[in-house]
């Protein structure tokens, strides 16, 4: 799973810092004025860094759990790309709307489409989100085909607070 995870951050660095580097070209234009410096001082604020790449990453996730979008993603793993009618098959989805999901697959940095085609294709990021859905998915896969039988029970579910207090006195003693 360490490989899909490199993957997986390795091309949601390359699409965030393709839009660091745009947003530093545009604020070098003489209309731009109020932001001229501002990828370096975004560089230097850790806070900022932090808040961005959390949020990065989830809207990312979010994106890649969206059923459909999965299905799109899937279908680009076996391909050098497919055009947006190949992906309209696959997927029972009209033109427009898969036009749209493409395009927010784009913005965080799962699929490429050129501009002189219509060919859609996979990066590094979403070979990543793909390994790491299909291990977790196989890890659960094993767990629901174990079954739930006498000396496989159902898990018990606990609240962080219980799980703590348990740790904190293993015993279940109270102390006096």
């Amino acid at each position: 799973m360490t490989e899909s995870k490199n993957d997986l951050v390795e091309g949601l660095w390359a699409r965030l810092r393709n839009t660091l580097i745009a947003l530093d070209r545009m604020d070098r234009l003489e209309s731009a004025g109020d932001f001229v410096g501002w990828v370096e001082a975004f560089q230097r604020d850790d806070a900022q860094i932090e808040a961005t790449t959390r949020d990065w990453l989830l809207r990312a996730l979010r994106l890649a759990s969206d059923p459909l979008n999965y299905r799109i993603l899937r279908a680009l793993q076996d391909s050098d790309g497919l055009s947006v009618a190949d992906l309209m098959r696959v997927t029972n989805e009209t033109r427009i709307d898969l036009t749209e999901r493409i395009k927010d697959l784009a913005q965080v940095g799962f699929v490429a489409q050129a501009l002189e085609s219509d060919v859609v294709q996979t990066t590094h990021a979403a070979v990543g989100i793909v390994a790491w859905i299909e291990a977790l998915r196989e890890q659960m896969t094993e767990r629901v085909r174990a079954g739930l039988t006498k000396d496989n029970p159902p898990p018990k579910f606990e609240t962080r607070r219980a799980l703590r207090s348990a740790s904190e006195n293993p015993s279940g003693l109270e102390s006096s």
